[in-house]
């Protein structure tokens, strides 16, 4: 996606095999921390449903906006890893 705030611009490209991330990776755009995060979030979406993916997307998304904090992503984690 583009963050028109910053200019970052980040795009994924995703192979999917029967529904799940077999591999992901991501070109694009942007200041330290925006390759840094992107890179971790890749890590955690490979090996995952499409579903699950999107639901850590909505997060990551909602950490960056300010509207999670940091009890409720680590309870995400926790359950992302139980998976």
């Amino acid at each position: 996606g583009h963050n028109a705030n910053c200019g970052d611009d980040i795009k994924l490209q995703v192979v999917l095999k029967d529904g799940v991330i077999a591999d992901i990776a991501y070109t694009g755009n942007g200041c330290a921390i925006s390759q840094a995060s992107t890179a971790m979030l890749i890590e955690l979406l490979g090996g995952k449903t499409v579903e699950e993916a999107m639901r850590l997307t909505r997060l990551f998304l909602d950490m960056i906006l300010g509207k999670v904090n940091d009890e409720a992503h680590t309870n995400a984690c926790r359950q992302s890893q139980l998976r």
